[in-house]
């Protein structure tokens, strides 16, 4: 028998071995973006990836992703079709860093190769530029979480553990009602505090240190605050974090960017939180980001330093490049240097 026969067959079997067997699983799709959300500055600013939970059966159910190492969003497949999820949306928004949130109403073509929708923004002042049309194609599955190879891709990519991981915010016990999260790793330290005051749950700040690796020519640390308007959500995978770092202290001290973590259950003893971090460049409201790059970090305390978060944050905005912009919408603002 050829071989391409008998690998063809080796692979039916076990599709039907795992079918059989009555095993969920995550599975990522690849696409490329083709909507006003396409940024060619950089790699990943020109993907987007969907992590769709799937039945046994192979039947997609729920979907998570990001798009630009900036945008995140998740949803549920619409109870009337199996090929439509409608989805909410967290970012910081191109141009100006202010996080922004929203829906959109996705459909997938019959082979998961292309999706559509509408999308809108929640809450947005400005309404002719508050809706658009979701549009990304070429995708291809890329990874599932059967392996450890593949569900590190998925943590990697859709923030996201995978369904093997138990990875529900119901299961994540040590977040639940928390005010603060710390996590660390040789990547530095992660400080996020929720704001005591306001609307419960609603605001969060945060603090970070940043370890350069020894490849960095100052190999030193960087200290700063995620400042405009920061916002933490809760979503069904966990804890999310969007908004703009901004460095007081290190070899870029008073430079800024955009920051996405999300903070979920891993197959491991503590939740772990991982995201990105994004570099940029130009004035306000046209700034561009220029590189994205990724960040994990290792859930070791809720509740417990309250106090920390805000060493690097004024509520004033004083450590804040475009706080005036954000609190009092001054659109000629231009950011400190």
């Amino acid at each position: 028998m050829p071989r391409f026969f008998s690998l063809l067959i080796l692979q039916i079997c076990a599709v039907l071995a795992i079918a059989a067997a009555g095993v969920s699983q995550t599975s990522l799709y690849v696409y490329n973006l083709s909507d006003v959300t396409r940024n060619n500055n950089y790699a990943a600013g020109k993907v987007e990836n969907h992590c769709f939970d799937e039945t046994p059966s192979g039947v997609k159910t729920y979907v998570r992703g990001t798009y630009g190492n900036y945008g995140y969003f998740e949803g549920a497949a619409s109870a009337n079709d199996p090929m439509s999820f409608l989805v909410n949306w967290y970012e910081t928004s191109s141009g100006t860093m202010v996080p922004t949130s929203g829906s959109a109403y996705l459909t997938y073509s019959s082979d998961w190769s292309q999706v559509t929708g509408p999308y809108w923004a929640s809450g947005a002042s400005d309404l002719m530029g508050s809706w658009g049309a979701w549009n990304s194609n070429s995708g291809w599955k890329a990874a599932d979480d059967l392996t450890t190879q593949g569900a590190n891709t998925i943590l990697t990519t859709c923030l996201y553990a995978g369904v093997n991981a138990g990875a529900h915010r119901s299961n994540i016990k040590a977040l639940n009602n928390v005010m603060s999260v710390s996590g660390h790793s040789g990547q530095g330290t992660n400080d996020f505090c929720e704001v005591p005051v306001g609307q419960v749950g609603g605001a969060w700040i945060g603090s970070y240190q940043y370890i350069y690796d020894a490849a960095h020519p100052s190999n030193t640390t960087e200290d700063g605050n995620y400042g405009t308007n920061p916002f933490g959500f809760w979503v069904q995978s966990g804890f999310g974090f969007t908004g703009l770092w901004y460095a007081s202290t290190g070899p870029y001290a008073k430079t800024y960017g955009s920051n996405l973590y999300m903070t979920v259950s891993d197959k491991k003893a503590d939740p772990v939180t991982v995201g990105f971090y994004c570099n940029v460049k130009g004035k306000f409201p046209n700034i561009q980001r220029t590189a994205c790059f990724p960040e994990y970090y290792t859930v070791h305390g809720v509740d417990w330093n309250k106090e920390k978060c805000p060493a690097y944050y004024r509520l004033d905005g004083s450590l804040d490049p475009l706080f005036e912009f954000a609190a009092i919408g001054k659109s000629n603002h231009k950011p400190k240097n």
